[in-house]
C-alpha cells in the first residue's frame, strides 16, 4: 500500500480533525463518535437526495416563481428550488452562498416591497407582480 504522505501533515484540516478533534470528542462523549457521524452523513445525504429531488420538480428553470407558491412550500423544498433557480439563471455554484439565498428567501417570505438581489454572476433576483424573477 501507499502512505500519502498529506495523511500526517497537520496543515490540513482533515487531518486535524482526525488526529485532534475526533479522539477529543471520544474522550468526553465516549467511544463510536466517528461512526455515529458517518451514520448521521448517510442520513442526511439521503435526506438531501429527496429534498433535491422535490425542488427539481418544483421548477422548470426558465420562467418566474410564483412567489405565493414559493411560500407554501417547506422552508427545506423552499431554499433548494431559489438556489437551483439562481443557478440556473448564471450564477456560479462556488460563489452562491447560503447567505444569498437567505435574501433572496426575504423576497418571498420577508416581502415588504424591498428592491432587487445583486447576486454573483452579474445575476439579479427581484419580485414583481407576485413573481421572483432572475435576470442577468
Amino acid at each position: 500500500p501507499w502512505q500519502d504522505p498529506h495523511n500526517a501533515d497537520r496543515r490540513f484540516a482533515r487531518v486535524r480533525v482526525r488526529l485532534d478533534a475526533l479522539p477529543a470528542l471520544e474522550a468526553v462523549l465516549g467511544p463510536g463518535v466517528a461512526e455515529a457521524l458517518a451514520r448521521t452523513a448517510g442520513q442526511l445525504r439521503a435526506d438531501a437526495e429527496v429534498l433535491e429531488k422535490i425542488s427539481a420538480e418544483r421548477t422548470d428553470g426558465d420562467s418566474p416563481l410564483s412567489a405565493s407558491s414559493l411560500a407554501e412550500l417547506p422552508g427545506a423544498v423552499r431554499t433548494r428550488v431559489l438556489r437551483s433557480a439562481a443557478l440556473a439563471a448564471g450564477c456560479p455554484a462556488g460563489a452562491l452562498t447560503a447567505g444569498h439565498v437567505a435574501r433572496i428567501e426575504e423576497l418571498v417570505t420577508g416581502w415588504h416591497g424591498q428592491r432587487w438581489i445583486d447576486l454573483p454572476g452579474g445575476v439579479r433576483a427581484s419580485r414583481r407582480a407576485g413573481e421572483l424573477c432572475f435576470e442577468n
